[in-house]
């Protein structure tokens, strides 16, 4: 159900209206009004009773010398709830924030009100009473209101399905660890929340988690089918998989199409080519997917696709790009290893890859090419201390297992191949 702004607005003001009032009773931040769980009824009764006091104050002010005050504080009340309602929630700030501003002209008012309905000797008892009232409510709503991130938490608990909620505690999370748990919590509490499981694909494929990235992608797609960033992170957490799932191709076509705007997309559908052994086209997309504002990957990858075409001086080039900028020193000295041993320079791919061994000790990549170039030099006695290093970190990998067994079997061979880089 799409609600016209008009309305939206209404209803985020009375939402501050009655936060203000009772900050106990409502989560801080206004849900949708369709899926609100009774938060809906609450604020419009607690408006209806407004009226009714705003009622009882317009008597009251029609009476012989009148005190205009509390009819002053209501209108600030109403105008500062307004002003609210326009200006939150926002991303980092939720609508309950306001209570500090709105609520102690709303409680003036409620003070005036009293003092009006009742006669003058019991006016100062009205107002001591409802001073005491309100610091009563504020004491006992002070742990869920008292700072911004306490009132996104407060919302979570009251309203397990807002989403926009666990996006700011995610935004304040102190470290990808804490992210992490706040975006899967989002994902069970909220299902129906895409935006938590596509800042949860975002999250997996910065930590290089490509499963758990196509998994949360998938369930994007689930919920808003065509989805073109969804389809782009689908695409490009399946192309960085090892080996490269046959699909990976159609599904990374697609996300082009969807999105021919999207550099991750493209970056995708040239993995994809290139391990279809299409290495011309995917030069291509790479070179695309570099111009729409690719990162130190896909310089990486443009790298790699040059040393495949012989083209060593633009490989050098490209990774010494990358050098420059990438957060991924590990990657990028692999593949200075690779052009350095594309050259033949021994000492020098050597020194890479040690390097980019000691950055990532649990990097494969790296660590099996140390030993593809030690045994193809003839130094079986340091191939073998590269791969007893990656099988404690990859026990069972059956391409080193496989190598291992030919340096024991046989003597060194030249012609030990490099491993495909990702």
């Amino acid at each position: 159900m799409d609600l016209s702004p008009a309305w939206l607005l209404g209803w985020r003001f009375l939402y501050a209206l009655g936060f203000a009032l009772a900050p106990w009773a409502l989560p801080p931040d206004a849900p949708h009004p369709v899926t609100a769980d009774g938060s809906m009824l609450r604020a419009v009764a607690g408006a209806a009773a407004l009226a009714a006091l705003g009622a009882r104050l317009a008597r009251a002010l029609r009476a012989p010398r009148p005190h205009p005050w509390p009819a002053y504080a209501a209108l600030a009340t109403l105008v500062t709830a307004l002003a609210a309602a326009t200006l939150l929630p926002t991303a980092s700030v939720p609508l309950g924030a306001s209570c500090w501003v709105v609520a102690p002209l709303a409680w003036a008012t409620l003070a005036g009100l009293a003092a009006h309905a009742l006669p003058v000797a019991r006016r100062g008892a009205a107002l001591a009473a409802v001073a005491a009232l309100a610091v009563v409510t504020y004491g006992a709503s002070l742990p869920r209101v008292r700072s911004v991130e306490a009132l996104w938490t407060a919302t979570v608990r009251a309203a397990p399905a807002h989403s926009p909620a666990w996006r700011a505690l995610v935004a304040r999370a102190r470290g990808p660890a804490e992210a992490r748990a706040l975006l899967d919590r989002c994902v069970i509490s909220a299902p129906r929340a895409w935006e938590c499981s596509l800042d949860r694909a975002e999250l997996a494929m910065r930590e290089r988690d490509f499963p758990a990235a196509f998994r949360h992608a998938e369930r994007v797609l689930l919920l808003r089918e065509a989805h073109p960033r969804a389809s782009a992170l689908r695409a490009l957490a399946l192309a960085r998989q090892l080996p490269v799932p046959p699909e990976a191709l159609d599904i990374a076509r697609l996300a082009v199409e969807r999105d021919p705007r999207s550099a991750d997309a493209h970056f995708a559908l040239a993995l994809c080519l290139d391990a279809a052994g299409r290495a011309g086209e995917a030069r291509g997309h790479a070179d695309t997917a570099h111009a729409l504002g690719g990162g130190a990957d896909v310089v990486l990858l443009q790298s790699l696709l040059a040393l495949r075409a012989g083209d060593n001086a633009e490989a050098r080039r490209r990774v010494e790009a990358a050098m420059r900028t990438s957060v991924d020193p590990a990657r990028a000295y692999y593949h200075l290893g690779l052009v350095e041993q594309q050259a033949g320079r021994y000492n020098a791919a050597r020194e890479a890859y040690l390097r980019s061994a000691a950055i990532d000790p649990a990097g494969y990549t790296a660590r099996y090419n140390l030993a593809t170039l030690a045994h193809g030099a003839g130094a079986d006695e340091e191939a073998r201390h590269h791969l007893e290093v990656l099988l404690r970190h990859h026990p069972n990998d059956v391409t080193a297992l496989t190598l291992q067994r030919a340096i024991d079997r046989a003597p060194p061979t030249p012609a030990a191949a490099l491993h495909p880089a990702q």
